[in-house]
């Protein structure tokens, strides 16, 4: 009816070690990676790897990326909706690392934050991003080899060439900000429609001042980034208008301004600033000049202008010369001879050459060298 004593203790010690190594295989077993974001669409050569990068995972259209892991283009592009809801379109040639912004690894142990890490890193390639759409919150930060941009709200392209080894930020909407990772103090705040770069081959340790952008080197960006229509012709028309912006000017209001502009002129918040007259200098209703007029203007401006194209009167004496020294005439020139008793021959200009000869060829000859 009993097991013997011996028999029970072997079976209560082989369930005791069953269970530790269960606990303890329990404990160090890898805990699932949390997904940091979401596929939209993706199309051509398109790898996401694992945080190790040795293994390849398996994508689809809403599948989760786990944080940490890479992305790659190489002829293709994808979509993915952060899990803060940022939106990010990366084009070909494009090589990106979704980083966990949550908490940071410090010892093979994962550490909470007190503030997010940057959520993005981009080692190449382009990236056309979205925040603050009305599900994104908080500051979304990409970060390159050498530069960080910051978007709050609105929708940008950043950039970054290995071989020039310069980042650059172009912003469609909004304001953004571009600045050094390794000196974050001087940040350049970029608004739409313009861009900024810092480059480190030309030794630039700030960000470029923002300028407009060119239209026909934009239009191969929204190509490759796979925008659709709608969204090319915003961008577009956002980066036609900041280049066809002019600076404020004397406005010249004439008999033909109705009270209906007026009443649109006094609600726009910038037309009191243009309208105003700067206290320094006069100005003549609807003329607008940078440099104040002056009585030494015009002598200037010719001084200037000869001093450009060259003088007029040189240029005609050396072109026109009649015009100045008159036509070319007849002319008797008499040439009087200094000894007219001695008669110069063909046979009298041998001989002095035949002498002159025999002295050269005696002085040469009289020459010894060391």
């Amino acid at each position: 009816m009993f097991l013997p004593i011996r028999k029970s203790l072997r079976l209560w010690i082989a369930a005791t070690f069953i269970s530790a190594v269960t606990a303890i295989a329990a404990e160090t077993a890898p805990k699932p990676a949390s997904v940091c974001a979401v596929i939209e669409e993706f199309g051509g050569k398109v790898q996401v790897l694992d945080p190790n990068r040795t293994t390849i995972l398996d994508i689809d259209v809403r599948s989760g990326i786990p944080c940490g892991s890479w992305i790659s283009t190489e002829d293709g592009f994808f979509k993915i909706i952060h899990r803060d809801g940022y939106r990010v379109t990366a084009g070909s040639s494009t090589f990106l690392e979704v980083v966990d912004d949550q908490v940071e690894t410090v010892a093979a142990k994962p550490l909470p934050l007190a503030q997010p890490l940057d959520q993005l890193v981009l080692y190449k390639g382009q990236l056309k991003v979205q925040a603050g759409a009305g599900v994104s919150s908080g500051e979304l930060k990409i970060v390159t080899p050498h530069a960080r941009a910051r978007i709050k709200r609105g929708r940008a392209i950043l950039i970054f060439s290995k071989e020039q080894e310069e980042t650059q930020l172009i912003t469609l909407d909004q304001v953004a900000s571009l600045e050094n990772r390794f000196e974050s103090s001087r940040a350049v705040r970029v608004k739409e429609g313009e861009a900024s770069s810092l480059n480190f081959k030309a030794l630039r340790v700030l960000p470029s001042i923002p300028q407009a952008v060119s239209l026909s080197g934009l239009k191969q960006k929204l190509i490759d980034l796979r925008l659709d229509d709608r969204t090319r012709h915003e961008v577009l028309g956002v980066v036609k208008g900041r280049q066809e912006r002019k600076f404020a000017t004397v406005l010249d209001r004439g008999q033909g301004h109705s009270d209906d502009m007026m009443d649109y002129d006094r609600r726009n918040a910038g037309a009191e600033i243009a309208n105003r007259k700067p206290s320094a200098l006069e100005f003549q209703t609807g003329e607008y000049r940078r440099h104040p007029p002056k009585k030494d203007d015009e002598v200037a401006k010719t001084l200037w202008t000869r001093r450009l194209v060259g003088d007029q009167t040189d240029g005609e004496k050396i072109l026109y010369p009649d015009r100045f020294y008159g036509k070319a005439g007849a002319v008797n020139l008499q040439v009087r001879d200094p000894n007219p008793e001695k008669k110069i021959t063909a046979k009298s200009l041998r001989s002095e050459e035949e002498a002159e000869k025999e002295k050269l060829l005696r002085e040469l000859s009289s020459i010894r060298v060391e």
